[in-house]
């Protein structure tokens, strides 16, 4: 009877049959119902750690995502477990949100004009301007950019969208909204790829030998970074 008992318990710990399907056929269509199969775990989540702000629902599944891709059976643990703990990370998104209601409005208004100039002064110079660059061509007190820098960048989760965008603006297709999840995750040198290969934030295009030439790499270099973009973005697609 202990045997059984036991074999019972082997038995409540194996994968959920959505996952079984997709490890063994990852098509679109397993994977979402895979996620959609999540659903009652994200949703308590969000309500536990987030007080049940809806807004970081796409954050979620997300993480929820990312959480199936380090899953291992064989570590004992039920898969809702592992998501769950998982997205115990919605709390730092949260907490970041709670904070920026308490940056002042300037502060938030002179970290988004610094933003904007930095993103100018990438795309033209192909680095990043010092506090002192910036506070001299803004006409700005150094105290006053390194404010912003600190305080006002809080804001941003607050001031605009989950993704980057400015609340209110014309929503965002679901393709645009995976680019911006990808390019957030990306490091600098990435971000300027992204950038001078799509277009993407307005940025101009250019060739890939000129793109190692800015970055101070080699032409193959930089096409085996398109590459992990690629991957990255073809992977929101699904």
């Amino acid at each position: 009877m202990i045997k059984g008992i036991g074999d019972f318990n082997q038995k409540k710990k194996l994968p959920p049959q959505e996952y079984e399907a997709w490890k063994g056929n990852p098509s679109g269509e397993n994977h979402s119902n895979l996620m959609k199969s999540l659903d009652p775990i994200i949703n308590s989540a969000l309500m536990s750690f987030t007080g049940g702000d809806k807004t970081l629902r796409t954050r979620a599944r997300i993480l929820a995502d990312k959480a199936l891709q380090t899953y291992d059976p064989a570590r004992g643990a039920s898969l809702k477990s592992h998501v769950y703990n998982n997205l115990q990370r919605l709390q730092r998104f949260s907490a970041q949100r709670q904070r920026a209601l308490h940056v002042p409005e300037n502060v938030r208004f002179d970290s988004q004009v610094i933003r904007r100039f930095k993103d100018e002064y990438r795309d033209k110079y192909g680095d990043d301007p010092t506090d002192d660059t910036v506070a001299d061509r803004l006409g700005m007190s150094r105290r006053r950019v390194t404010k912003a820098g600190t305080a006002g960048e809080m804001s941003e989760s607050q001031t605009l969208g989950e993704i980057g965008d400015l609340q209110g603006t014309i929503s965002k297709t679901p393709e645009q909204v995976w680019m911006d999840y990808v390019y957030h995750d990306l490091d600098d040198t990435n971000k300027k790829i992204l950038r001078w290969t799509s277009g993407y934030q307005g940025s101009e295009m250019l060739r890939k030998k000129e793109i190692a030439r800015r970055l101070g790499i080699t032409p193959s270099a930089v096409s085996s970074r398109v590459s992990t973009i690629t991957r990255k973005l073809e992977a929101g697609q699904q």
